[in-house]
This record gives C-alpha cells, sequence and structure tokens, in this order.
C-alpha cells in the first residue's frame, strides 16, 4: 500500500480514535465498530487532516511505494473514512474521481452543491453538519408539518417540520435537498437540533448514500 504523506514510512495505526488494520486476504475496506480494515496491496492511503483522524483509500493496483503529494492515476475505488464523532468508514462515487486533487479539494467536493450554493449567496460559518447530513439556515418562515421521518432514506432520522424544497436552491445540477427545523438524529452522532429553518442536504459523491455513515 502507498502512503501519502511527506514524513510517514510506516502504515497509520489509527485515525482519530479509529484502530487501522491491514490485511493480504481483504479485497475492500471495511469497519467493524471501532476498527477499519484495509487490503495491504493495490491501494493508496492519503492522509487528508495533520493528525490522521481521517484519510482516503483509493484502489490503484499500483506497487507499493511512499510519496508525500496525490497522485494523477485513475482509480477503480475510493473510500473515506477515519473519525468524526465516531469512527466511520464510506465509498465515494469514482466517476468525477479520475485524479486525487488537492486536500481541501477532496472535502470540498464532498459538500452538497446546494449548500455551497447558501454560502456563497448568504456566507460561510453558519453551515451545520451532522455525519453525511449538512444544514444551512433558510431564510423561509413557512413550513409544513410532519410526524418525521427518514432524510434521504438514511438512518438520519428527522422528528419536527419539514417541507421538501421547491425552491431554486432545492435542485442545483441535480442536488435535492429538504426545507426541516426540528431534530435530527443519527446512530453514532450527537442530536442535532434545528431551531429554525434549514436547507438539508447529504453529502456529495456518495457511492451508497442510503448506508453511509
Amino acid at each position: 500500500m502507498k502512503v501519502y504523506h511527506k514524513a510517514r514510512t510506516s502504515l497509520p495505526q489509527k485515525a482519530g480514535i479509529a484502530i487501522l488494520e491491514y490485511d493480504d486476504q481483504v479485497t475492500v475496506p471495511e469497519r467493524d465498530g471501532s476498527t477499519i480494515t484495509l487490503p495491504r496491496k493495490g491501494w493508496s492511503l492519503y492522509q487528508l487532516t495533520p493528525s490522521w483522524d481521517q484519510f482516503l483509500v483509493v484502489e490503484d493496483k499500483e506497487d507499493s511505494a511512499v510519496h508525500d503529494r496525490f497522485d494523477k492515476t485513475e482509480y477503480h475505488q475510493a473510500w473515506f473514512g477515519g473519525t468524526d464523532e465516531n469512527p466511520f468508514l464510506v465509498q465515494l462515487e469514482v466517476d468525477d474521481w479520475t485524479r486525487i486533487w488537492e486536500r481541501d479539494e477532496v472535502f470540498n467536493t464532498l459538500i452538497p452543491k446546494g449548500i455551497k450554493r447558501y454560502e456563497k449567496h448568504f456566507g460561510k460559518g453558519k453551515t451545520k453538519r451532522q455525519g453525511d447530513m449538512f444544514c444551512y439556515p433558510a431564510p423561509l418562515k413557512e413550513y409544513d408539518r410532519d410526524k418525521g421521518h427518514s432524510l434521504f432514506g438514511t438512518r438520519h432520522l428527522l422528528t419536527g417540520k419539514d417541507v421538501l424544497a421547491e425552491s431554486i436552491y432545492s435542485n442545483v445540477d441535480g442536488d435535492q435537498g429538504y426545507f426541516c427545523q426540528g431534530i435530527i438524529q443519527a446512530p453514532d452522532h450527537t442530536d442535532l437540533v434545528l431551531e429554525e429553518i434549514h436547507y438539508v442536504a447529504q453529502t456529495a459523491k456518495l457511492h451508497t448514500p442510503k448506508l453511509a455513515d
């Protein structure tokens, strides 16, 4: 396995509170509780945070080496993992990952386009996040009542009020979102309280959005 980090010549053993293990018999990354097991051969591991809390691991079928920059190889699979509030591991879509960008670009690519549009028009610093759910205060005063339900068919459950977004911000380049007010709950995450109406969208580039951590 390649490790893309200037000062490291060995594989990291932890990513935040997540324990990293490497196995020659494992063909795809997998998580069991706090342990993340990665394939030992044919993959590259990219450091995304200074303390290795989060990483990107991609399948490239190349020989092992150590590098301090991102490559331009075309990849077969890409997985994002490490520790957020708790250990997590999600597979990303690879359609637009014909190369791995700079580290900041990786995170920026995961932000839903609708959220970026709100930040552009109304300013950054207001966005809230719970795992793969992004929320931004919406300039609305009216909403419909709802008993609460799963957001985007995921394990994130909204209890409160929401109305399906029907504005310019609800369908930006194919992204769909909700206007929500209430409490979003999900396993492994602290409850996210939205006291005012927010635009809510899921992380971009997820391979299986309904199964995301």
